[in-house]
């Protein structure tokens, strides 16, 4: 795919080309006022013009991003954004599409500090030739802000999150309708260290500019869920169906929330009224089925993996669904048929590979063929805490103890706050009659969730086996009163 052409730097590419000549500074100058002035059209023809006139232009702007940093991003006042020479929308929607996002109704108020001051839009439509078309120029805003949230996508892929936000604001700055792009901003200050509430605010901010986009709704309610402000949740998914009640998203969020409250009956309801609005949406058979797997109801939850089969065939995450369904009802010849299936699809699933090697190591007991799996996806994701303590567990079992405790390290290396690496650690290290520094470990995971009952019963249980019965005792009598249950049914 060819690499998105950026139009940061454009202007100053110009002068250092061409030494700085008065014409080429006065072309420098009136690109940057019309990027001041959001004349996207003048702008392409600019652009057009100079790469049709000098051919060096082209790479210099290139060699010109892969010089910046994010730093540099946020305090640049060149045009800090970039797109295609002809831009062409892969995603743009409207409003009630996937995308949450409303049609723009102009740019953002907002000034882009620009030096010196250039030509009139009308003075440079004539050197050029091109009549600017308020329509259309309004069409045009819209496809090249889509154009810089899908750079801000690459560069986020890339793990550049901080440019990634400095494009995603500008995309909203630019079109503050897009919906998708104040999703991406409000996720990506999340992985950048912000929290809920930083996120809430940037929903709301763009709430400000589109009220009746029941995506952004839905987003407030989900992070509001995140929050523990559970009312609020609520109204907000309402809100979300107020505005669009054909909105399968919203259905789907709030039946997964109100399942997490143990509402199943509610949640049922609103999984049932979605499919009403859309039958063919897989996501809702995948999400519903999750739900019955998990309060004991494996039939239903099979029926239901099979029924968004039967819409989507070679969907990977409902193969992975069933074939779970079938290690839970012990039928590993059929658990191998769907992860192989889900495989077929996307060889590089490291949730499918660990949900495999699961059953080779418990069902099939091929301890050897849950090891390649392992391996394989580690190969995928290193930082995979399930996989590194399921790997761990089998070289403890096997009495590897010094490997095991190397995959269950680097497993609390890649998630400090992980319970299950923790006690896979403690466990270990008890094994190895490593008794003092497992109890540090355990306590350390009770620290994290005072009522997980596996912490309490893995450390009752080192203790009986070390002879001190009454410590032992006292530290099983707390399974009883412990209701944290660390090993939820795998997320699909």
């Amino acid at each position: 795919m060819e690499r998105p052409l950026g139009w940061v730097s454009l202007g100053r590419a110009y002068v250092n080309l061409h030494g700085g000549a008065p014409e080429v500074c006065r072309r420098s100058r009136t690109f940057r006022s019309h990027v001041q002035q959001q004349n996207v059209q003048v702008v392409s023809a600019l652009c057009r013009e100079a790469f049709s006139e000098d051919a060096d232009v082209e790479p210099a702007v290139h060699e010109d991003i892969e010089s910046r940093t994010p730093e540099m991003s946020a305090s640049s006042s060149a045009f800090s954004f970039a797109v295609d020479k002809s831009p062409q929308v892969d995603e743009i929607m409207t409003a009630g599409g996937s995308s949450g996002e409303g049609e723009d109704e102009g740019p953002s108020g907002e000034e882009i500090s620009s030096e010196g001051e250039g030509d009139d839009v009308g003075d440079v439509a004539k050197d050029l030739g091109d009549v600017v078309n308020g329509e259309d120029q309004k069409q045009d805003i819209m496809v090249v802000a889509e154009r810089i949230r899908q750079e801000g996508k690459t560069y986020q892929e890339q793990g550049k999150l901080v440019l990634a936000k400095e494009l995603y604001r500008k995309a909203v700055e630019l079109a503050p309708k897009l919906g998708k792009g104040w999703q991406n901003l409000a996720r990506v200050e999340r992985r950048i260290g912000g929290s809920a509430e930083d996120s809430l605010a940037i929903i709301k901010e763009a709430l400000t500019h589109d009220p009746q986009n029941s995506y952004l709704w839905l987003t407030c309610g989900v992070l509001e869920q995140e929050r523990g402000n559970k009312t609020q949740a609520r109204e907000m998914f309402r809100k979300g169906l107020e505005y669009d009640r054909t909105q399968v998203a919203v259905y789907v969020s709030w039946a997964r929330f109100e399942s997490m409250e143990g509402n199943y009956d509610l949640a049922r309801k609103l999984y049932m009224e979605g499919t009403k609005h859309d039958p063919m949406c897989e996501r809702l058979y995948h999400s519903w089925a999750i739900m019955e797997a998990r309060v004991g109801n494996a039939q239903r939850a099979e029926e239901l993996f099979k029924q968004g089969l039967e819409v989507d065939p070679k969907n990977t995450y409902l193969w992975h669904g069933l074939g779970r369904i079938a290690v839970e009802q012990n039928k590993p010849e059929k658990a191998r048929y769907c992860f192989e299936k889900a495989l077929n699809e996307n060889p590089d699933n490291a949730v499918v590979l660990y949900s495999l090697a699961y059953m080779e190591l418990y069902r099939a007991k091929d301890y050897d063929a849950a090891r390649r799996l392992f391996d394989r996806a580690l190969e995928i994701d290193p930082t995979s805490t399930k996989v590194l303590v399921l790997y761990s567990k089998l070289e403890m079992h096997e009495e590897n103890f010094a490997e095991a405790a190397a995959l269950a390290e680097q497993a609390i290396e890649a998630s400090p706050t992980d319970s299950a690496a923790i006690i896979q650690l403690a466990v270990v290290e008890s094994f190895r009659e490593n008794h003092s520094y497992a109890r540090q470990l355990f306590k350390r995971a009770i620290d994290l969730h005072p009522r997980n009952m596996d912490a309490y019963y893995r450390w009752g249980t080192m203790e009986w086996r070390a002879g001190n019965r009454e410590l032992a005792n006292k530290l099983l009598q707390k399974c009883r009163t412990s209701t944290y249950n660390y090993e939820q049914y795998i997320d699909f």
